[in-house]
């Protein structure tokens, strides 16, 4: 068949795809796009119905607030006084006022002091809902509240319908205070709420329990593909569409489908649209195809053929030193010789790829760092040097089988970067073939390797850096005699107790010690006697504190006990124990004798030694006594110093209320 009936065919061809392709154009892109506007639409009128049912329990929120945090209604939790009951509680106006079914105030025991359930519509009293009284009791979840700004809201599901509930701690206005109850207001998301939701948002909305059996088709078709925080839309018919949302319950589960209703409006535009969109598109498309195709005939249709058979000829054989015969001064003719020209190029990319494959490999097998190259697609290594295999101990060729999984820990696998760039070194730990971990700093790039994208991930072993960097951290934060904290850890202990009352209001405690008449120790038995007295009363106190506390040397013969959640009560017995038995338990060493000056020790090279040792302790808390590190530090120290100055040998607790120091012991 000639080439200009193979045209002729192509024309012909062309000119009934172009329909088919218009009509799936028109399809696709136009009514695609008001397709996508009309699930837009609803996934944005889906989110206005949240905003709008979150506004109401914000409202519900704020009206419970404004009596919860009240003086008034505080004192009538506690005496249940008549005036309040009177003022606020007698008739149906503060419920009907604020649309409210439900009023509920609690006290801290669980006890109800007043209830009362309204229909707020018709002012009838009704009774309280049975099955609210199974979420009001002792220790419940709406009745705990930790702190004076806690506040629960949300849908609570009653077998009657479905409420809007709000709890908050009963305290005085000024905003803190000791919570002496929980005040609990509701408003029941009855149909009536839901229409008066729907006039409001002007949408058809339903409200249906996920374990609601008589659940409709539609519900249940959405419900496994509904997850917290998403919107599913779905097409009812040509003239509606509905969005679909989960919402939960107020502890949190996923417990009603929200479906909203609206008409299909963009869409019809958009059929309408599309009607006249195909065809403008088809006479425009008949007049191209016509034009074209007497066009290719007269200027370009054989040459053409005659290129592309040459090209294809030289595709086929893979010979990039052959080259496109092409006459003439036209474009086909540049083309011609740009392809020729290409060839050309092509044809020393190859061999200069070919040299410096070979230089690769050269270097690759002779660097000292383990190179491994990884497919990106499977991550299995397709080739590694001598370095890899020493450092993770395999054979040569055995990683050839392994994934970059299976040798780097924690499921640790280098990130993908654009083609060529290389990545920022990082630390990574490797598994050896035996199992064991190796520390290695790496980076890693993309690389064309074998006409393929590939990782090029580059290895050094810093493992012994490691372990050093580990230690030189130990040493920079204890102390080189005893091995406690030193001052300076110590500071930075406080400061983050400190931290931790303001963020969490978790308190601690601090008790300072020092080892009395430590002086004399020295002076009468040398430095080194001093030095082990000092060690041996570390590790005794670190043997009676508790394992979360911490021991520091202070200074000198100064050492700090950090107690985290811990009051002072409690910091005192820990300090009365450690006094008590450091003054029941002497230092005991062996002296050496110099036996030419003790005639009445002939025989004897050395002695036993007994130093009878007490310490003085002072206690402080955080925030009892202070609220900052400084502060905490002070308090410990005064008490401290009141206990050398009264004596020695005792603990004293620091009292701020009192602002004095009070003995802890009465007798040395």
């Amino acid at each position: 068949m000639t080439l200009q009936k193979k045209t002729f065919i192509l024309i012909i061809l062309a000119f009934a795809g172009r329909g088919a392709l218009l009509y799936a154009a028109s399809q696709i892109i136009v009514l695609g796009s008001f397709a996508e506007q009309e699930n837009h639409d609803t996934r944005q009128n889906v989110q206005r119905v949240q905003s709008a049912l979150a506004d109401n329990l914000d409202a519900l929120e704020g009206t419970t607030r404004d009596w919860s945090v009240w003086d008034d209604t505080y004192a009538y939790v506690q005496d249940k006084n008549e005036s309040y009951f009177t003022s606020n509680l007698a008739g149906n106006i503060p419920m009907t006022t604020n649309r409210l079914n439900l009023m509920l105030f609690v006290d801290v025991e669980g006890n109800t002091v007043f209830e009362k359930s309204l229909d707020y519509r018709n002012g009838k009293e009704l009774p309280i809902p049975p099955s609210l009284r199974k979420h009001i009791y002792p220790g419940s979840p709406l009745l705990s509240h930790a702190n004076p700004e806690s506040s629960i809201k949300g849908i609570l599901p009653l077998s009657e319908a479905p409420m809007l509930i709000a709890s908050e701690p009963i305290i005085p206005s000024a905003g803190d205070g000791l919570i002496r109850g929980t005040l609990i207001f509701g408003r029941w998301l009855d149909t009536d709420e839901i229409q008066h939701l729907s006039r409001t948002t002007l949408l058809g909305l339903t409200l249906q329990a996920v374990d609601d059996p008589q659940m409709p088709a539609d519900l249940k078709t959405m419900l496994p593909s509904l997850l917290p925080d998403t919107i599913q839309v779905q097409t009812i018919d040509s003239k509606s569409i509905a969005g679909y949302t989960m919402l939960d319950d107020v502890y949190g589960k996923p417990t009603f489908i929200l479906k909203a209703d609206m008409p299909r409006d963009v869409y019809a535009r958009g059929q309408d649209t599309v009607s006249f969109y195909m065809l403008a598109l088809l006479g425009i498309g008949i007049v191209f195809v016509l034009l074209i195709m007497f066009i290719l005939q007269k200027l370009v249709l054989s040459r053409l053929a005659r290129l592309n058979s040459d090209v294809s000829s030289i595709a086929a054989s893979g010979d990039v030193s052959a080259r496109v015969p092409m006459s003439g001064s036209d474009e086909l003719s540049h083309l011609a010789g740009s392809m020729n020209s290409m060839l050309e190029a092509l044809q020393r990319s190859h061999e200069e790829l070919k040299e410096g494959e070979a230089r690769y490999r050269a270097v690759v097998e002779q660097t000292s760092e383990a190179i491994l190259l990884v497919d990106t697609e499977t991550r299995r290594l397709l080739q590694t040097n001598a370095a890899a295999e020493t450092l993770l101990g395999y054979g040569p060729n055995e990683l050839q089988d392994l994934t970059l999984g299976d040798i780097v820990a924690d499921g640790e696998t280098p990130a993908t970067h654009t083609t060529g760039r290389l990545r920022q070194a990082s630390e990574r730990r490797y598994i050896r073939k035996d199992g064991s971990l190796v520390h290695v700093e790496v980076s890693d790039s993309h690389i064309t390797y074998g006409g393929r994208d590939v990782l090029c991930v580059v290895a050094r072993d810093v493992t012994d850096r490691k372990r050093a960097d580990t230690l030189l951290q130990e040493l920079a934060m204890r102390d080189g005699l005893t091995g406690l904290y030193n001052r300076r850890e110590m500071q930075r202990l406080l400061k983050r107790a400190a931290e931790q009352y303001e963020r969490y209001k978790v308190g601690s405690a601090l008790i300072l010690l020092d080892v009395d008449y430590f002086k004399t120790v020295n002076d009468t038995y040398g430095h080194q006697i001093g030095d082990d007295v000092l060690r041996w009363i570390s590790r005794l106190i670190t043997e009676l504190v508790r394992p979360e506390d911490k021991v520091a040397r202070y200074g000198g013969e100064e050492l700090a006990i950090i107690l985290p959640d811990t009051d002072t009560q409690t910091a005192f017995e820990i300090a009365e124990r450690i006094r008590q038995t450091l003054e029941a338990q002497p230092f005991e060493f062996m002296q050496r004798l110099d036996l030419s000056q003790d005639s009445d020790l002939e025989g004897a090279r050395e002695r036993k030694v007994l130093i009878p040792l007490t310490v003085s302790l002072g206690v402080a808390g955080l925030p009892e006594d202070a609220h900052t590190e400084e502060g905490l530090l002070e308090a410990a120290d005064q008490a401290l110093y009141e206990a050398k100055r009264a004596g020695r040998n005792r603990t004293l607790v620091y009292n701020e209320t009192q602002m004095r120091m009070e003995l802890s012991r009465a007798r040395w």
